[in-house]
């Protein structure tokens, strides 16, 4: 067996729900001093034989393999993790944005809020990877939608009735409002699912605003 399938194996050993949660506490906080180390030095790449590695980061060896399994899709050229042997090469050459990024997609708020982010990326940096992670996470159809097909607002009107007769002064009006709110909510620009949405948003506003937003 490969150190790689030592760790799959010993990760999923099935373990009663308290030995369960110490083996990941345990782990986790493995992994963040780490990565406090790796952040707090982050200009130098770390290289070295595996078991090399291994014990300068205080793990064992099938233990450091699952940190390489975890950090793999962040660094510039990945790991082939099925052929790692303690002898192997290994290199950590970091793109920090991805690892950021991909922290925020494991929702390891531990990792991604550690102060040693601070030296590597600005907090306006952080909060576009942040903004680019939520878009990514958005499902967005290229499908389009037939004139005569039901708007998907649900409305019951025709997407022709709902959605291409709204009145235009109205739409004027409404239409820098919706903006604003698509933008804060990250919202995608196009498809159906954000002409749904700003179908329904002039809709609602029809009703309690008393803009008549319709024709008929």
């Amino acid at each position: 067996m490969s150190l790689f399938s030592d760790w799959q194996a010993l990760a999923e050993t099935e373990r009663q729900p308290a030995e369960s949660k110490k083996f990941w506490n345990d782990y986790f906080a493995l992994e963040t001093e780490n990565y406090k180390k790796i952040l707090g030095n982050f200009e130098h790449t770390y290289s070295g034989k595996l078991s090399e590695l291994a014990a300068e980061f205080g793990m064992d060896e099938v233990t450091f393999t699952g940190f390489l399994d975890g950090i793999n899709t962040s660094l510039k050229k990945e790991l082939k993790l099925d052929s790692l042997k303690s002898g192997s090469k290994v290199e950590l050459d970091i793109d920090f944005e991805k690892l950021y990024f991909n922290m925020l997609d494991c929702k390891a708020d531990w990792l991604y809020n550690l102060p040693e982010w601070d030296g590597i990326l600005t907090v306006e940096k952080r909060k576009e990877i942040t903004r680019e992670f939520r878009t990514s996470k958005m499902y967005v159809s290229g499908e389009t939608i037939g004139r005569n097909a039901p708007c998907p607002c649900g409305s019951g009107k025709k997407y022709k009735s709902a959605a291409a007769r709204i009145n235009n002064k109205a739409k004027k009006e409404a239409q820098p409002l919706f903006c604003v709110y698509r933008d804060r909510l990250h919202l995608p620009k196009n498809g159906i699912l954000l002409r749904a949405l700003q179908c329904g948003f002039f809709r609602l506003l029809s009703r309690y605003k008393g803009a008549y937003l319709f024709y008929g």
